[in-house]
């Protein structure tokens, strides 16, 4: 994956803080284009306008160039940290995810960075409403940023090695190249793993007859089989001596305990999308796990998923 031009959404009201610095620091490597973008609101305005004797309209543009100002102010401070990124900065008005999509289509951006919450999301709720729309809907990865985390030491791409297509597989093969690609950039440790489960084990039981001993035999002989498929992919990476694991149970749940007990700082995983009467959406498995880790995410989509947002 190459990766030349990188779009930092910001809210109006967003600090800049350190939570950004890992991805800047990427971007200076990579010698990128980052393009700093904030989405104003275009309800509020039509809301207080009264109250200040202007129109909406005039309102609404008044702070879109008040916005705009600042990302130039931030620009500036930022090419003093970072001076070999490009920086370019625009404003928008609407709904943020639309917007952001739409702009980063329109511009020819290779990553989405933007905030994990940034605004206070329901209990139990790790990302917020527009992190969690551009995971659903963005064609591009989307790296999602935690808001206490200033440095990424560990980086695990999440593969799923019972994917028997042929997409399946490639979308696996860009969850390791896009977490190695990482990992090396940010000096990082690099972990492969993969969650499984002997799927149907109360029907072989009951229906099936098979003994406990039968059960092991077959979870191990599965288990054997997927190991072989996680190492064939970690060869991708060898050069970075990736650790590899495999962990038994509910995908969301090993997964999210196996990101606990390692540390791991930024998860690497595709989203499976299904098709409902609203459109594609995130998979079950990856929208659970959002809900249950506390580092930062990078997701990636199939090569051909099209987008509901740009009409694909």
């Amino acid at each position: 994956m190459s990766i030349k031009r990188i779009m930092l959404a910001i809210a109006p009201d967003q600090e800049v803080n350190e939570q950004f610095q890992q991805i800047l620091s990427c971007a200076d490597k990579f010698k990128a284009t980052v393009q700093l973008f904030s989405v104003v609101d275009d309800l509020t305005p039509s809301r207080v306008a009264n109250h200040l004797r202007l129109s909406p309209w005039a309102l609404l543009e008044m702070a879109k160039d008040m916005q705009l100002e600042r990302l130039a102010e931030l620009a500036k401070k930022l090419n003093k940290s970072f001076p070999n990124i490009q920086f370019e900065y625009n404003v928008a008005s609407g709904m943020a995810f639309v917007q952001i999509i739409s702009a980063a289509d329109l511009n020819n951006i290779d990553l989405i960075a933007v905030t994990a919450h940034q605004r206070q999301v329901p209990n139990g709720l790790k990302f917020g409403s527009t992190a969690r729309h551009l995971m659903r809907k963005a064609p591009i990865p989307v790296w999602a940023l935690t808001d206490n985390q200033h440095s990424v030491r560990r980086i695990a791409a999440a593969v799923d090695v019972d994917s028997p297509s042929e997409e399946g597989m490639l979308l696996n093969e860009s969850i390791v190249k896009n977490a190695a690609m990482f990992a090396e950039l940010l000096d990082s440790d690099l972990y492969l793993v993969h969650a499984w489960r002997l799927v149907g084990e109360g029907y072989l039981r009951t229906l099936g007859n098979h003994s406990p001993q039968d059960l092991r035999q077959l979870a191990e002989q599965i288990g054997s089989s997927r190991e072989r498929a996680v190492n064939e992919l970690a060869q991708m990476a060898d050069r970075l001596n990736p650790h590899v694991s495999l962990v038994q149970g509910i995908p969301q749940v090993s997964l999210a305990e196996f990101v606990k007990a390692e540390k791991i700082d930024l998860l690497t995983m595709g989203t499976v999308c299904r098709t409902d009467m609203r459109g594609l959406i995130i998979g079950n498995t990856a929208e659970s796990l959002l809900d249950a880790i506390s580092c930062s995410a990078l997701t990636l989509k199939p090569e051909n998923f099209k987008s509901p947002v740009l009409g694909q």
